[in-house]
């Protein structure tokens, strides 16, 4: 019994001390682990790479010189032109209808002129003929006058036989009579001539008018020729043959000139835009051209970058692409 007791005391002191044991048993704090290292920071690149379009920087527009339609479109977008070429034709079909009627007109005139012109060698030649004729009438009415005048003195005296009176009497009515037809023929021929020469002159006055008309007319068609005023390469036209145009149109052809003077137009990233600054130096790329050509930003607007550059070889063209390298730092 007491043996008994004796366990039973040693289990129930076993079991106070691991009851206290586990009473205050704690778990062991695991160990603080090190704390990232933060990542190193990126340096932004030293320049941007960009990619645009090359534009003139000076360009010339040619208007639509009249109101009418495109009758012909002769020069093409890329075509080298220079002072005076023509680039395209208008056509006003009142315009040319007055040109039309105008030379018509001109025409007749020049044919009335030349005719006339005929018609006064003729009655030069008439007039000429015609007063010969009456002066050599003349001449021997004069004498038949002075014969007759004699004979009939003679006859009255009765010296001359009558049938030489009356020969001498004859003659001197026929040619009066032939004289006075003979004169009214040079008077009718000179006359014409005057009336000829009146009308010639009337008649030159009147085609010099219509020839005037004719080349006012033709001046308004060719007005209607449109012509290059500068030298250097087409980078636009508008419309196509048979289209209306009017006077408003101010741009009717575009033409770049200098094409040693050139620039990329460029439009960067938001953030890329935030680093370029004007005078900022650049290298041009353009493909198909070997090596590289120095550039300069001129202008950023409205989130545009213009780069210019110098031109190293009259290839070199406005819409052609190239590669902007821009020095940022």
């Amino acid at each position: 019994m007491g043996k008994k007791r004796l366990i039973a005391v040693a289990v129930v002191a076993v079991l106070v001390i691991a009851g206290a044991v586990f009473l205050n048993w704690k778990p062991r704090a695991p160990s603080p682990k090190p704390a990232p290292t933060p990542p190193a920071a990126i340096a932004p690149p030293a320049e941007i790479s960009i990619t645009g379009k090359i534009e003139a920087t000076k360009v010339v527009n040619v208007p639509v010189p009249m109101d009418g339609v495109i009758e012909q479109l002769v020069a093409d977008v890329d075509d080298d032109v220079v002072v005076g070429d023509v680039l395209a034709r208008i056509k006003n079909p009142k315009i040319a209808a007055a040109q039309q009627t105008a030379e018509g007109l001109a025409g007749h005139a020049r044919n009335r002129v030349a005719e006339l012109e005929t018609a006064l060698i003729g009655a030069e030649l008439e007039a000429s003929r015609s007063e010969a004729d009456a002066t050599r009438a003349k001449l021997e009415f004069e004498r038949a006058e002075k014969t007759y005048e004699r004979e009939k003195m003679l006859m009255s005296e009765g010296i001359t036989p009558r049938l030489v009176y009356e020969k001498a009497l004859q003659e001197y009515t026929t040619l009066k009579a032939q004289t006075q037809d003979l004169s009214a023929a040079a008077k009718k021929a000179a006359d014409r001539l005057a009336s000829v020469k009146a009308e010639l002159e009337s008649t030159r006055k009147a085609a010099e008018q219509r020839a005037n008309d004719s080349e006012n007319a033709q001046s308004a068609i060719i007005a209607g020729e449109v012509r290059s005023p500068v030298e250097g390469v087409v980078i636009a036209r508008h419309g196509a043959q048979g289209d209306p145009v009017t006077r408003k149109i101010k741009d009717f052809f575009q033409i770049a000139v200098n094409l040693t003077a050139l620039q990329v137009v460029a439009t960067p990233q938001p953030l890329e835009l935030q680093r370029v600054h004007v005078g900022q130096t650049a290298v041009v790329v353009i493909a198909d051209t070997p090596g590289s050509t120095a550039g300069k930003v001129r202008e950023i607007k409205a989130g545009q970058v213009f780069i210019d550059f110098s031109s190293p070889s009259l290839s070199i063209r406005p819409g052609m692409s190239a590669q902007v390298k821009i020095k940022v730092l």
